[in-house]
């Protein structure tokens, strides 16, 4: 899962699914890869997933999607974030 950060497979690494609820997935990046494969490797360890995940394309090397993430993409995830927070407190 050479897709992901360490830091974000350490921590995946820590979820344990008898005190995990559910995870809601987003990332940035110049592909949705990593959703993917976070998804995976916490299907693994037998934590849900919430079916919808967020995606924002993200810098890459000062040259890829300069200006990224932008307000756009800002609304979008807060938008994202109260549409999941809602529907887990259903």
């Amino acid at each position: 899962d050479h897709d992901i950060l360490p830091e974000v497979q350490a921590f995946i690494g820590t979820l344990d699914a008898s005190n995990t609820a559910a995870v809601a997935l987003f990332a940035t990046g110049f592909s949705t890869a990593a959703l993917a494969s976070m998804r995976r490797l916490l299907a693994a360890r037998g934590v849900r997933v919430l079916g919808e995940s967020f995606f924002c394309k993200g810098k890459l090397f000062f040259v890829f999607n300069a200006g990224r993430p932008n307000e756009s993409d800002l609304a979008s995830a807060r938008a994202f974030g109260l549409k999941t927070l809602a529907s887990v407190k259903q």
